[in-house]
Formats: C-alpha cells, structure tokens, sequence
C-alpha cells in the first residue's frame, strides 16, 4: 500500500499583537513508520536539529483526527512514555485507505515584551499598521502584553484514495482549510487555501505563506 504524508499546514494566530516570529518556530510533522504514523510536535530552528524540544503536553489544549466519520479526540492518546519524544501514535491497522486531519491547539500564552524588542520585532517584520496605531496612540515607548495562540494541521494520506474530509472546517479559532485534497495535485500544483478565523474567512489581515514537504515514503 502506497502511503504518502502530504505537508504540514500551520496557522498562527495572534489574538492581542503578532509577536510569534521572535519565538522558535514550531510545527507538526507527521513520520512514517511502518506500524503507522508518528506524529512529532517540533519546536526550535528547522535547519537545526540540534535546536529541537519537545513541546509541553499540559500547553495543548485540543487535539484531534479528522477523518470520514467524523472529528475525534486524540488527547487521551498521547504518547505517555517520556522517553519517546513524539506527541502521538497513528497505527496503521486503525486506518483505511484515505485522507485524514490532525490538528492540535496549543492553549493561549501571554507575555509582556519591553517596547526596544518589540518595535524592533514590528519593524522587522513589516507590521506598519501597528506601529503606527502604537505611534498615535503615544504607546511607541511603551511596553505591551502580547497574547498568542497557535493552531496546527497536518495531512495524512493513506492509501490512493483521496477523501474531500480534509477541505471540512475543524472549528479551530484560526484555521486553514484546502479548497480541494492537496494530495490530488501535489507535485508542482498551486493549492487554493481559506483561512478562517472564528469560523469566518480572514479579511484584511497579511498572511505569510510558507511551503514545504516534511517527509514522504514510500511501502
């Protein structure tokens, strides 16, 4: 049976003011074994392994399966053995041939960022809009408290059958949806996205987006 993991998808929202680039990144990869999936939360530098940790269980607030009959809970499923640094097992006997979700919320977190750092960070990254509301609002000096909240996604595909399950809505706060089975047209295809936020497409808001293919194999 031919297994293929499609990519990963990551949406990042920032509920107070965008603060996430300053951090490590994080993100789902989902590797295959061949009892299954493991599925791996990462957190660190992506071109240095050696910067890798292991996220914190208790900080997930929801994670889930997505599949044809429907959204289940992962969180009981965990991965309990310290040792084993992957977040979850998907065993390979439990899932028929098909497209399938995983997604994980990791639970709000708030910090408070003196005003050097953060003017440089918006600086940095283009957020004009907020330094000129922090500007008008004679805030430019002035330290604020920033609130983020992050919500993954990760497609796996088992098998040759593409399922349309994976361009339905989770109901994650900040969520990206596929318009169409991005493992239909992977190889040199656009894929078309919806971002929604509170169950509604974004609007007005810059969004960056950033492609890459964690792992593909091959049984």
């Amino acid at each position: 049976m031919r297994s293929r993991l499609i990519g990963s998808l990551l949406a990042a929202a920032t509920l107070a003011l965008a603060t996430s680039a300053m951090a490590q990144e994080s993100w789902l990869e989902v590797v295959h074994v061949k009892a299954g999936y493991l599925v791996f939360m990462r957190q660190g530098s992506r071109e240095d392994r050696s910067t890798w940790v292991v996220v914190n269980q208790e900080k997930l607030a929801r994670v889930s399966l997505l599949a044809e009959s429907g959204v289940s809970d992962l969180k009981p499923a965990l991965n309990k053995n310290p040792r084993a640094n992957y977040l979850l097992a998907l065993d390979i006997r439990q899932l028929t041939a098909g497209s399938y979700v995983v997604a994980v919320d990791r639970a709000p977190a708030s910090k408070v960022w003196q005003a050097p750092y953060l003017n440089k960070y918006l600086a940095i990254n283009s957020l004009t809009d907020v330094i000129r509301d922090r500007a008008q609002a004679q805030k430019a000096s002035s330290p604020a408290r920033t609130t983020i909240s992050d919500y993954y996604k990760a497609i796996v595909q088992v098998g040759n059958r593409y399922s349309k399950d994976v361009t339905k809505p989770l109901g994650q706060e900040l969520e990206i949806v596929p318009l169409s089975n991005p493992g239909v047209d992977a190889h040199g295809q656009m894929g078309e996205f919806q971002i929604l936020f509170k169950g509604d497409p974004l609007v007005s808001k810059d969004v960056s987006v950033l492609c890459r293919v964690l792992n593909e194999g091959q049984t």
